[in-house]
C-alpha cells in the first residue's frame, strides 16, 4: 500500500507541475506535416495499445498540409486522450480510431473509441482539474484528474478548440486547429 501511495503521489506531483508549467510557458511552435506527425505519435504508442487488447486505426486525410504547433505539447494532449480511453473505456473497449481531415480554414483531429460512454452529466467537468471518470472494472482509479485539464490548456495555448461527443457506441474527442 505504501508503494502504491508513493507512486500515486509522485504521479500527482508530476501532473501538477506539468499543468502549472503550461500556464507559464511560451509555446514553441514548429511547422509539421500534420498526418506524418500524428502517425509518428501513434507509432510510438501502438505497442502499449495493442498490449491492452485494443486495436488502433489511423486515417490521415490532410495530405501534405502543414501546421505550426508545439510538438511536445500536442503529443502530450494526444497521449492523455488515449491513456484516458485505456483507463476509462471499460471492458467493451476494442478500438481506438484516430482521424485527421482539413478544410480551407482548419485542420481537425478526432480521437474516438468504442468503449464505455461518458455520461452527459460528467462531460463539462471532465476538463476541470482533479475530475475523473470511472476506471475500468477491476482497476483502481490511478489517474490524477489532471489529464484533460492539461489537454484543455494545450488547446488554449494553440488557439485550438476541443469538443467531446459520447454515445452508446462511440466517444470522440475532436480538436480543431486554425491553419
Amino acid at each position: 500500500e505504501l508503494v502504491y501511495a508513493s507512486r500515486s503521489l509522485a504521479r500527482l506531483t508530476e501532473q501538477l507541475l506539468s499543468y502549472e508549467r503550461l500556464r507559464n510557458r511560451p509555446v514553441v511552435k514548429h511547422s509539421q506535416h500534420f498526418d506524418d506527425f500524428m502517425a509518428q505519435i501513434l507509432s510510438a504508442i501502438a505497442g502499449k495499445i495493442v498490449a491492452e487488447g485494443v486495436e488502433l486505426s489511423f486515417s490521415g486525410k490532410c495530405g501534405g498540409a502543414e501546421i505550426a504547433l508545439d510538438p511536445v505539447l500536442i503529443e502530450q494532449a494526444v497521449l492523455n486522450i488515449i491513456d484516458n480511453a485505456l483507463k476509462h473505456g471499460g471492458d467493451g473497449l476494442k478500438m481506438i480510431t484516430v482521424t485527421t481531415r482539413k478544410d480551407k480554414t482548419y485542420l481537425y483531429l478526432s480521437i474516438c473509441n468504442d468503449g464505455k460512454a461518458i455520461p452527459v452529466s460528467w462531460r463539462r467537468q471532465l476538463f476541470e482539474r482533479f475530475e475523473q471518470g470511472e476506471a475500468k472494472q477491476g482497476m483502481q482509479n490511478t489517474g490524477t484528474g489532471l489529464g484533460l485539464a492539461i489537454v484543455r490548456e494545450i488547446c488554449t495555448l494553440h488557439n485550438a478548440r476541443i469538443t467531446l461527443s459520447s454515445g452508446k457506441s462511440r466517444t470522440c474527442f475532436m480538436f480543431r486547429f486554425l491553419r
